[in-house]
């Protein structure tokens, strides 16, 4: 071949190398396929693993590669629900609560038990429930009838918030959920005063479980999100309104009321973000309550199962989506599924003007155990990952544009993207899923070109292999 003829292949091929791997992806490969016969409960990647919990108790390791078992611990029981968590992996232990308000570490690597932490908990919930709980700072905050503070290396008691009362009306203080921040914490919880149950918000000091100071809360079922010095209260099942409280002393700053109830808020850059029933989304600014912005989408009337995500920022944009559900009967009474219909939008910032909007709807199978539209953005590879009922939908988080979109038998999970795969847990099963870079072409193959392009003291010389990818992408069911 002649040299000039030779340079031009080369630079060829180098020139397709260096695009390949910006072109947008817009189909997804199974990579691999883990059966476990049994509900997921939930699951984190981490350090080259996958944790998985199930319901049938079992704790997985798996092998992020290949999906193959590294070890495995059962923890004795079989229950139909809450019997374990899902994992949290942090410093190179995995942590797993499980029935009876219990918690359990292990080292990640090799599996091996490190401690537990049994309470002594009276209440039917307590002893029928996995606790919730935090890790952060090398301390484990978790619930039961009280609320805890353990040593994450060794699983030593720190310290108890656990108040008992005697008599008549005996019962515990009881710790319904907490929101911790850093070395910040906050509980709410409901306590004996004046022979009446009150439900309370605490702020305990992280380093000994005394109170800070409380507040009774007139919500009843209260859920906490801190961030920025300020700490929003709101109760999900029935609260059409949200109240600010500075953390640093339980005061109320401002309250505000929505014409609609309020789902899932969240704290960014100084404005507080959540939908409402009423079809609008709200920006709040946190230092007084004041509307900045409000989006309206125009759905008004929700006829079944509705839910606003909660929001996700990034790059200047708020990512928002609702979806609306109607269950339906298919040929038999036990035949029953879900007719969706949802939109996710991407609103300007600073102003809730919208970028794009693109609709999303389908019929899903009876039996979903995600009844609620949750959105993971993934900013490294621009890409917006949309989960509700038993779908997943991956979008151009720029343009708005569905890459793909997967579709299950009963319900899935939020996917977690890592060592650039997506990992999904789903039905009876998890699996791995690779994003195949598609170029602009009208040939009937892929190629997949691999290359090393090595110097040398009197030339270059150029290592080139390539191959014609032949695996069926997935685009639906798997």
């Amino acid at each position: 071949m002649p040299k000039t003829s030779f340079i031009l292949v080369i630079s060829l091929l180098c020139f397709l190398i260096a695009i390949l791997p910006i072109v947008a992806a817009d189909e997804t490969v199974e990579i691999w396929k883990r059966e476990f016969g049994t509900n997921i409960v939930g699951f984190a990647v981490a350090d080259g693993r996958v944790f998985v919990t199930t319901h049938a108790a079992d704790l997985y390791c798996l092998n992020e590669r290949d999906g193959k078992t590294l070890w495995t611990y059962n923890f004795g029981a079989y229950s139909e629900g809450g019997f374990l968590t899902e994992p949290i992996y942090a410093d190179g232990r995995v942590f797993v609560g499980f029935r009876g308000s219990r918690l359990a570490a292990f080292d990640a690597e090799k599996g091996t038990l490190l401690w537990k932490f049994e309470p002594n908990v009276s209440s039917s919930f307590a002893s029928k429930t996995p606790p919730y709980f935090w890790v952060t700072n090398g301390k484990v905050y978790t619930s039961g009838d009280g609320f805890y503070a353990i040593n994450a290396t060794d699983g030593k008691l720190l310290w108890k918030y656990e108040d008992y009362y005697t008599g008549p009306w005996s019962r515990p203080t009881y710790v319904r959920g907490a929101c911790v921040e850093g070395e910040r914490v906050f509980a709410t919880g409901t306590e004996l005063v004046d022979k009446e149950w009150i439900d309370c918000i605490y702020r305990l000091n992280p380093d000994d479980g005394s109170v800070m100071w409380k507040t009774q809360d007139s919500m009843g079922n209260a859920s906490i999100v801190g961030s920025e010095g300020f700490l929003n209260i709101y109760d999900y099942y029935r609260s059409q309104g949200i109240v600010c409280l500075n953390e640093t002393d339980g005061s109320e700053l401002w309250n505000y009321s929505a014409s609609g109830r309020i789902f899932q808020p969240t704290m960014a850059n100084g404005l507080v973000l959540f939908g409402a029933s009423d079809g609008n989304f709200y920006a709040l600014n946190v230092t007084d309550g004041s509307l900045k912005w409000k989006y309206e989408t125009g759905y008004k009337n929700p006829k079944g199962k509705f839910d606003f995500a909660a929001a996700k920022t990034a790059n200047g944009q708020v990512f928002v989506g609702w979806v609306d559900a109607q269950m339906g009967l298919g040929e038999s009474v036990f035949d029953e599924y879900y007719k969706y219909e949802g939109y996710v939008y991407a609103l300007n910032f600073s102003n809730g003007l919208s970028n794009w909007a693109i609709n999303i709807s389908n019929t899903a199978r009876g039996g979903s155990t995600i009844e609620t539209q949750s959105i993971l953005f993934n900013i490294e590879n621009r890409t917006l990952y949309v989960t509700t009922y038993a779908d997943i939908y991956s979008l151009n988080a720029e343009k708005g544009t569905i890459h793909w979109m997967l579709h299950f038998d009963y319900w899935v999970l939020p996917p977690i993207y890592a060592y650039n795969k997506l990992f999904v847990a789903a039905d009876l099963k998890v699996l791995a899923y690779g994003e195949m870079k598609q170029p602009k072409t009208t040939l009937p193959f892929s190629p997949l070109i691999t290359g090393a392009i090595i110097g040398t003291g009197t030339g270059t010389a150029v290592i080139v292999s390539v191959y014609i990818y032949k695996k069926k992408a997935f685009k639906s069911k798997s």
